[in-house]
């Protein structure tokens, strides 16, 4: 995915790009991607790791807004 992404412009790597990325290379080159098999444990070891992440982004968005309401 490295060496397809190289061929898109920018360079930030983010989430959005990396989905738009593996999206369109799915549309377009089909061949390139391979397929994942997963367990039922891997699918719960991924959501644990979702799960912290959308807790950690909920908490930063509260302290940023808690700032923001003591300089308002």
């Amino acid at each position: 995915m490295r060496r397809i992404a190289d061929m898109y412009p920018g360079t930030a790597k983010t989430q959005e790009r990396d989905a738009f990325i593996i999206a369109d290379t799915a549309r377009n080159l089909p061949h390139t991607l391979h397929s994942i098999l997963t367990s039922d444990k891997d699918k719960a070891a991924l959501g644990k790791l979702t799960d912290f992440e959308l807790d950690r982004d909920r908490q930063i968005m509260q302290t940023s807004n808690r700032i923001r309401g003591l300089f308002t």
